[in-house]
């Protein structure tokens, strides 16, 4: 029981709370939560997800198929990975600089 106590403790005093844990970027490869990905929109941090549609959609025409905010790792800018339809239904995988909205790399 004092083992446990103890433990609690020691976790509850390093472990970040609140505002600082929401702050946190994923780890590196992992998706932006709905609410990370607005948040960052909001402070200006990243281009808006619907600003990077467009811009596909005036080069490629045809549709998204999927897309999500993804982290990079430690001191590298997150990434916008979209999936898209081509007009002429290609499939085309495209990395989007979520800092910039500079198409990064296009596979397809």
């Amino acid at each position: 029981m004092i083992k446990r106590l103890f433990l609690v403790a020691v976790c509850t005093a390093v472990l970040p709370v609140g505002g600082a844990l929401a702050q946190a970027r994923p780890p590196f490869g992992s998706s932006f939560s709905a609410g990370e990905a607005s948040d960052a929109v909001r402070q200006g941090q990243h281009v808006p997800l619907r600003q990077v549609i467009r811009q596909i959609e005036a080069q490629e025409g045809g549709k998204m198929l999927d897309a999500q905010l993804v982290s990079r790792g430690p001191g590298q800018s997150a990434v916008y990975e979209v999936q898209w339809l081509s007009a002429v239904g290609r499939r085309i995988d495209f990395v989007i600089d979520a800092e910039t909205g500079a198409i990064l790399a296009r596979r397809g």
